[in-house]
């Protein structure tokens, strides 16, 4: 139970610097030039906004449907909707608008998972009669937290289920056209000054890691011939590590991705495991590498 209701309480926390935000409103999406703060409360306002943004990101996890660009304009008018509502109510108008948004999203969330179905109504009598300090309302308070738990503690738990599914990582891409042949060819690639070769084949966010940051990643490894001889997609588990404690040509190659992003790295042996290999293998002497990374994040 506590995951549901925490990931809802983050729309609250998301939601909240509503209260404080400046007024009038926000505008239909500009250039980020014609957009960019020039005060320190635009500063402030903007990253309000990059936060709300966030959180409805994290929804999309869950609900693919809000990613369509029409769900994305019926959000942001209903976030303009909001403030032009809001902006001259007080503190405890707003809070309790915004406690009603998370009674909408907790429904949703029972709904989908429970078909248990919310009565708005019935809300209002168990607000009223708290804030009352009525004492008649704690067998009633007590029968409905019973039955939660019983709802989350059932078998099997459908929540849980569905949760550990959207956790489940999809299929990474296959290294099989990333092979040498596509190496051969300039213009597929870049090259850097070491003769690291790569190709950035999702873009990622964020600041990219420094050679002494650690690493959370998921990879893939191939020798030339198409051997893959090693994948922490297959293993369903992504490894953490200091970046200068690795090959040379993954301390290089990291540094030129972002978090979330993925990349091709076709690493030379003098910058992979040199002219011995691995004794005992997997790699043999004088093996370039081609590697599949997906960068997680980026530790420290």
């Amino acid at each position: 139970m506590n995951k549901l209701f925490t990931t809802l309480c983050l729309a609250t926390a998301a939601l909240a610097p509503l209260a404080a935000a400046p007024t009038g409103g926000s505008p239909a999406a500009k250039s980020i030039t014609e957009a960019a703060p020039k005060t320190q409360a635009d500063s402030i306002s903007y990253y309000f906004g990059t936060q709300i943004s966030e959180y409805y990101d994290s929804m999309c996890e869950d609900d693919p449907s809000l990613k369509t660009p029409g769900a994305k304009q019926e959000f942001l008018k209903a976030f303009n909707d909001a403030i032009s509502q809001l902006e001259d109510k007080t503190n405890a108008y707003i809070t309790g608008y915004n406690a009603g948004v998370q009674v909408l999203l907790k429904g949703v969330q029972l709904d989908k998972y429970f078909d248990i179905h919310l009565n708005p109504g019935m809300v209002g009598y168990g607000i009223a009669y708290a804030l009352s300090d009525n004492t008649d309302r704690t067998k009633i308070q007590s029968e409905g937290m019973q039955y939660l738990d019983n709802i989350f503690s059932a078998e099997p738990n459908i929540y849980y289920a569905k949760e550990q599914e959207a956790e489940t990582p999809e299929p990474h891409p296959s290294l099989a056209k990333y092979n040498a042949a596509f190496f051969s060819k300039p213009g597929n690639y870049k090259t850097t000054p070491s003769g690291l070769q790569y190709v950035i084949i999702k873009e990622g966010n964020g600041e990219s890691p420094k050679a002494t940051s650690n690493v959370t990643v998921n990879y893939e490894g191939m020798l030339l011939d198409g051997t893959v001889f090693d994948s922490s997609f297959e293993r369903g588990e992504p490894i953490d590590f200091p970046l200068d404690k690795v090959i040379p040509g993954w301390t290089e190659g990291l540094q030129l991705m972002k978090p979330g992003g993925e990349a091709v790295f076709y690493i030379p042996y003098k910058l992979a495991y040199g002219e011995s290999g691995t004794p005992g293998g997997p790699i043999p002497a004088k093996a370039d590498l081609i590697f599949l990374v997906h960068l997680i994040s980026v530790n420290n």
